[in-house]
Formats: structure tokens, C-alpha cells, sequence
């Protein structure tokens, strides 16, 4: 069960204003429930990507600290976002979206796929996938650190290019490499870096 609360953050009504000039639908803010009692409140809920319940998009992780993987497994993807300085949407934020959303994967009805997200799977471009280091992955605060350090470049990667930590089920790109569907963060050209869990 999805529902509406409160009012959307600068989060949730950029990707409103994203999801009314791509054409897709938006839930924002977004409370839901993923398992029975247990609930989680989201900036933004994207139905229709990332996995087949849709993609949970959030300003920071504490959100669901300790229940992330739980929510994977309720059916639903998530990502941390850097929270936008404004919402208002210009035509460089379209092509980054983009790419953003063909990275999550169309989890919608097939009729309803956006034809800007061009041909299904065959599409997919080379893996630019960050080598697994000894310990499985950096840490959640070094991924962190590297989010927090593209906003202090004079030329930053797009917001949503340093996403951090970030799970959802159709990372196909992932998967035709042999890599596991586990948490993991992009850093402009670098995607899928892996996250150590939390012990």
C-alpha cells in the first residue's frame, strides 16, 4: 500500500517536475508499507523503475538504515539523491535523467515504456563498473565523502551522476557482467562501485 504525506522536499518536487516533462509518474513524498505494520517514508516513489514495486528515492540514508534490505525485498529500489538546490528542470537535467532512469530499468506495463528510454535491454551500453576492492566493496561514509566532495568542484559531475547508496532489481547492466545486485553508488563515469554493508 502506497499513500501521499505531507509536502514534497526540493527531492521530491524536482523529480515531480522531471516526471511531468518525461511523461512518467511520481509519488512524492511517498509512505509505504513493506512488510506488515512496518513502514518507511520516501521523498520520492518512481512506480514504474528500478523494481517491480517501484524505486524509493531518498535525501539521505538514515531513512532506512537498518531496514534497507528489507525493503529491497518487499519488491521495491532505492537510492540516495543529493538533495537539488531548486527544482526547476533544464534541458541537461533531461538527458541526465535519462540516463539515470535507463540505469534503474522500466519495471511498468511494456505498452507504457517512455519511447525516450529507446528499444528494451538490447540497448544497453558497455559496463563502466568500479572494481571490487578485497573487502568487498568502500565504505557507506567513503561513498559519502565522495558525493559530498563532487559538490565542493568548480566543474561537479551532475547531481544525480554521484548518487550514493543505491539498490534496485534490474541492474542489467550489472548482471550481463556477472556482478551482484547488492548495494553500490556512481560517481560520474564510474558506476556500480560496491557498498560494504553495515555489520
Amino acid at each position: 500500500m502506497t499513500q501521499p504525506i505531507a509536502f514534497p522536499s526540493n527531492l521530491g518536487r524536482r523529480w515531480i517536475a522531471l516526471g511531468r516533462a518525461l511523461g512518467f509518474r511520481t509519488v512524492a513524498p511517498a509512505e509505504v508499507e513493506f512488510a506488515p505494520g512496518r513502514w518507511v517514508c520516501a521523498d520520492v516513489l518512481l512506480p514504474d523503475f528500478g523494481a517491480p514495486r517501484g524505486m524509493l528515492l531518498f535525501e539521505n540514508s538514515e531513512m532506512f538504515r537498518g531496514v534497507g534490505n528489507d525493503i529491497y525485498d518487499a519488491g521495491y529500489g532505492l537510492s540516495v539523491l543529493r538533495d537539488p538546490k531548486g527544482f526547476r528542470v533544464m534541458d541537461e537535467d533531461l538527458s541526465v535523467t535519462i540516463e539515470v532512469l535507463e540505469d534503474w530499468g522500466w519495471t511498468g506495463e511494456p505498452a507504457n515504456r517512455p519511447e525516450w528510454m529507446g528499444a528494451p535491454p538490447a540497448r544497453e551500453e558497455s559496463v563502466r563498473t568500479a572494481p571490487s576492492t578485497n573487502g568487498g566493496g568502500i565504505s557507506e561514509a567513503d561513498m559519502q565523502a565522495y558525493v559530498d566532495l563532487n559538490q565542493g568542484l568548480s566543474e561537479p559531475f551532475p547531481a544525480d551522476l554521484v548518487r550514493g547508496k543505491e539498490r534496485h532489481g534490474l541492474r542489467k547492466r550489472a548482471s550481463e557482467a556477472g556482478l551482484a545486485q547488492g548495494w553500490h553508488g556512481h560517481v560520474g563515469p564510474v558506476d556500480d562501485i560496491p557498498i560494504k554493508e553495515d555489520p
